[in-house]
């Protein structure tokens, strides 16, 4: 992005002073611009000890982003120190953490991680009356909070208290809201409380609201926020600072409003595959080659990064096995963002089964392992089977053997090479061997956890959960705690704002890209696992349109579609891509 912006609209919104409202697409330079105008403000407003300018938004990677952006900005680590930049659920936690007992609930709060969550919920939807209740008990009398009830338990804190009121406007007289078109009833209403006191810059883009298909997401979100701030507003719409010099935002554009122009887009284009599942996983493979040429051609260096994108989660799995070694390919190293409940669940059995065990246990790890398969079945709301799992773990506590089935028996197996092996102290060989014991086990649901766990250890988890195997090991020669240290693990990635760059090759959801940029992007589409038409999107497929549009603009310097050429669906008719 374009740090240097001396255009009179942006000079400005700088010295505009008050709430402001800044609405532009991809790259219009609404990050950049308001944390120069946070750097007028430090300089203006003399902000004393403890004083910052926060800034929200929704997820780390785009947290990341503004960093990388404010250390361009921020020159010196003088106003660095003033700069607050955290997603809502940290400082929402920050809040619980610190005055949630005025609420009532006990002292030591503990956050109940997704894939727990999903157990305790056992299929029934989020808002699910008896759902609903449970979980302000879980959170009243035993202080598990979890991360939907962040933003409703906060507002109340600051809605009940002027004294915390003054407080966090003492301390954050400046706020940045980031894609505030996607903030929920409870987010909003956290802002519009701290508005009274604190100048408000909202940054949007209409064009990207995606999410406003939750109940608490409204699609007239900067309607109500333009009623109750009566901000000054700017738009940029018409600026482009991310992929400039190139056609990716016409074509995105296009692309949203079903208007192609039938020519080629400069900085786009389109590569097919033929429908088998080894010449679909050779082209996606091929096609960051191919992506990474028409980069360095285009601008004279390689790409830092780069994303492949699916509508799905399905295709993002596939996705990520096409790029996995086997034994006549090498491994394409990736990073995979994803929030599958089973592969979090899945990692818990590998975790367990890396903990200390002894034979004369044996029972006790039956019960232990049949309490993670019920959590999974739970968190699928399969009722039957994690009733089964019930009562075949009560038939093990009266030293019982259930006759039936295959998975006992499979479990007791592994257990078995387990009691009959240590664990080198290597996490990443620990975790790959036991994972591998899973998988070549004869049972397909003691498979299925195997597969699921590859997720989470190979990705975005893995060096927080290695580390602090690697650090209990050193402390005990065992890994002591492991489902502990995994759930921990887990949980701090979910709220703490630390930075990290996007470098390399990532794949995700569209979704999950929302508020990330990267020098190009693959959109993969397919129709079982990642189509571009969305399942219940009727003509003229505004939704989908719409998803699409995030994505393409993710791409700072080039775009690829890849797609099957058996696609039949209309979206991309007329679209001419060379």
């Amino acid at each position: 992005m374009n740090s240097d912006l001396k255009e009179d609209i942006y000079e400005e919104i700088i010295k505009t002073a008050g709430h402001l409202l800044v609405t532009g697409g991809p790259g219009s330079g609404k990050t950049t611009t308001a944390l120069k105008k946070a750097v007028r403000y430090i300089e203006e407003k003399k902000l004393d000890h403890g004083q910052s300018i926060l800034f929200l938004s929704f997820s780390k990677a785009a947290i990341s982003r503004i960093h990388q952006t404010s250390s361009s900005i921020f020159k010196t680590n003088d106003y660095q120190k003033f700069l607050n930049i955290q997603t809502f659920h940290s400082f929402f936690w920050e809040i619980i953490k610190t005055y949630g007992y005025l609420l009532g609930t006990p002292r030591m709060l503990k956050v109940i991680s997704p894939h727990e969550e999903d157990a305790l919920r056992r299929g029934r939807d989020h808002d699910n009356s008896t759902w609903l209740v449970e979980k302000n008990e879980l959170c009243n009398k035993n202080g598990l909070v979890s991360f939907d009830t962040f933003a409703s338990l906060a507002m109340e804190i600051i809605l009940r208290s002027e004294a915390i009121r003054n407080i966090l406007n003492s301390k954050f007289p400046f706020i940045i809201v980031d894609e505030s078109q996607d903030t929920d009833t409870e987010q909003w209403e956290c802002v519009k409380i701290l508005s009274d006191k604190s100048d408000i810059i909202l940054l949007a883009d209409i064009d990207q609201q995606i999410y406003d298909y939750r109940t608490n997401v409204s699609s007239e979100r900067l309607n109500e926020m333009n009623e109750y701030l009566r901000p000054t507003v700017f738009k940029l719409e018409n600026q482009n600072h991310r992929s400039f010099g190139t056609e990716i935002t016409t074509f995105a554009k296009d692309l949203k409003d079903s208007t192609p122009k039938n020519e080629p887009y400069n900085g786009v284009s389109a590569a097919l595959y033929r429908p088998q599942a080894s010449e679909r996983d050779k082209k996606i493979r091929q096609s960051i080659g191919i992506l990474m040429s028409k980069i360095e051609q285009e601008t004279g260096k390689k790409p830092n990064n780069i994303a492949i994108l699916a509508t799905w989660g399905r295709g993002v799995k596939i996705i990520s096995q096409a790029l996995r070694g086997t034994e006549v390919r090498k491994e394409i190293k990736h990073r995979v963002q994803f929030d599958e409940t089973s592969a979090f669940l899945a990692s818990k059995v590998v975790a367990f089964l890396l903990e200390p065990k002894s034979p004369e246990n044996l029972h006790r790890d039956l019960i232990e392992l049949l309490v993670c398969m019920g959590d999974m079945a739970k968190a699928k709301g399969r009722e039957n089977d994690w009733k089964k799992y019930d009562k075949w773990c009560g038939e093990l506590k009266i030293d019982k053997i259930p006759k039936r089935g295959k998975t006992i028996p499979g479990f007791e197996f592994i257990l078995q090479e387990i009691y009959g092996s240590r664990h080198s102290g290597n996490p990443e060989k620990d975790w790959l061997r036991v994972k591998n014991l899973l998988i070549n086990s004869n049972v397909k649901e003691i498979i299925q956890i195997g597969k699921h766990a590859e997720y989470l250890m190979a990705f975005n988890r893995g060096l927080k959960i290695s580390s602090g195997l690697t650090r209990v090991w050193q402390k005990t020669g065992s890994y002591i705690d492991a489902r502990t240290i995994l759930n921990s693990a887990i949980i701090e990635s979910q709220i703490i704002s630390d930075y990290k760059e996007m470098k390399g090759i990532h794949v995700m959801t569209i979704h999950k890209a929302k508020g990330k940029e990267f020098d190009g992007v693959i959109l993969f589409n397919d129709t079982n696992s990642s189509p571009f038409i969305l399942k219940g999107d009727s003509p003229p497929f505004n939704r989908s349109r719409k998803l699409l549009f995030v994505g393409v603009t993710r791409a700072k310097f080039h775009t690829m579609i890849l797609k099957c050429v058996t696609d039949s669906s209309s979206i991309m008719n007329g679209f001419n891509l060379g």
